[in-house]
């Protein structure tokens, strides 16, 4: 493998084990709240879960991350790199929603007693089409991917009693 490669190995390995001890900390506080013992115990059963599965995930991961990572033309390892993003404005379209809450009660009477809130919420929806370049470094083919991004500008909301 030249620089590039490994390069993107490093990079693969270390998403995968970012990705890996955020995952397996996860299961391992589910299983913190499902034990239903004293809390030692349950610390205990949780750092047996996280150093039992830790090293199982963090290879799974990898091997999802490093999937993608293999050219399709000279079939080379970790050899895939973005090269280039581009971002096309499509449009942007005005929006606006109106919710209706709850009438506004409790134990102390003020002005709003009695009145039904109302939330008014505009934002301009803006649309894009991101095309993504990626280069092999081993033998220099080139293919792109595209997608939707759909985001929300200038969101603005206003509470309203009737």
């Amino acid at each position: 493998m030249n620089k590039e490669q490994d390069e993107i190995k490093r990079d693969a390995n270390v998403h995968s084990w970012l990705y890996g001890v955020g995952l397996t900390g996860v299961i391992s506080g589910i299983g913190y709240i499902f034990t239903p013992l004293e809390i030692p115990i349950r610390l205990i059963v949780s750092a047996l879960i996280f150093l039992l599965l830790l090293f199982p995930i963090v290879k799974l991961v990898f091997y999802f991350i490093s999937s993608g990572l293999r050219c399709k033309v000279c079939n080379a390892s970790y050899s895939i790199q973005l090269i280039d993003t581009k971002r096309e404005f499509l449009s942007a379209i005005p929006r606006s929603k109106t919710q209706n809450q709850a009438v506004v009660g409790g134990d102390t009477r003020g002005p709003h007693y009695g009145k039904q809130i109302i939330i008014k919420s505009t934002w301009t929806e803006e649309r894009y089409k991101i095309t993504n370049v990626y280069s092999c470094v081993n033998c220099g083919n080139t293919y792109d991917t595209q997608r939707m991004e759909t985001r929300k500008q200038g969101y603005s909301s206003t509470k309203l009693y009737r």
